[in-house]
């Protein structure tokens, strides 16, 4: 009784279902056999065992492309005349459609990788971060301003003639023509994708970007020059 009570308060439940949880226990303790089973969603689920809408899901599944989404099911079962067809008074939802997609031998897979060693840690780097990099930031920070999220916080004043010290950062992307996805929904029967060895050729994007003045452009602004 304390534990039923105490079960249904913390799912926010009455009386009345703590009664029924009695009435289920003592059922399983008489039978072990005698098992609850959560039904939501079983008509939609159940669709599938029509062997005429598993097939026509796996070829529509089949066309889409190589990376297929649980919402390709969900557009599919939208069509009225499909709807017509299998008895459909609406389309499902997404989270029925990643059912589906068990049922029909689907399963999310993504390629691991190890972890990136990028030589942050290496001697020659420690040192010069240390030895170099870090007391120069020092030494500088005294001519620049200060920034937060709400903006400056502090203005510098310098003699005639001397300016204050503005940082500018890059920033760069690199794309890699083989350098594409690599994770979705694969057919538990669909071997592994043969690809290239390397990363094929690239292309490097860079920019440079200042908290006072924004990203580099030319003195007239014009993207073109």
């Amino acid at each position: 009784m304390s534990a039923s009570l105490t079960t249904v308060h913390a799912h926010e439940k009455g009386h009345y279902y703590a009664r029924q949880l009695r009435s289920w226990t003592k059922a399983f303790i008489s039978d072990r056999d005698e098992l609850l089973f959560d039904l939501y969603g079983a008509s939609k689920i159940l669709k599938l065992n029509d062997e005429e809408l598993a097939s026509e899901l796996h070829a529509h599944l089949q066309s889409v492309n190589k990376f297929v989404k649980a919402a390709n099911l969900v557009q599919y079962i939208s069509d009225n005349n499909v709807q017509k067809q299998f008895g459909f008074k609406s389309t499902i939802s997404l989270a029925t459609a990643k059912c589906w997609m068990h049922v029909l031998g689907y399963r999310w897979k993504s390629n691991h990788h190890g972890q990136y060693v990028d030589g942050h840690e290496c001697g020659d780097v420690l040192r010069y971060c240390q030895e170099s990099y870090i007391p120069a930031v020092i030494k500088y920070e005294a001519c620049m301003r200060k920034w937060e999220k709400d903006g400056v916080t502090s203005e510098l004043t310098f003699p005639t003639g001397e300016k204050p010290i503005e940082e500018w950062y890059q920033d760069e992307v690199t794309f890699y023509a083989h350098d594409h996805r690599h994770s979705g929904w694969k057919h538990i029967d669909v071997g592994s994708d043969h690809r290239p060895k390397g990363e094929g050729a690239s292309i490097m994007v860079s920019d440079f970007v200042s908290a006072d003045r924004g990203w580099c452009h030319s003195p007239d602004g014009q993207e073109s020059a």
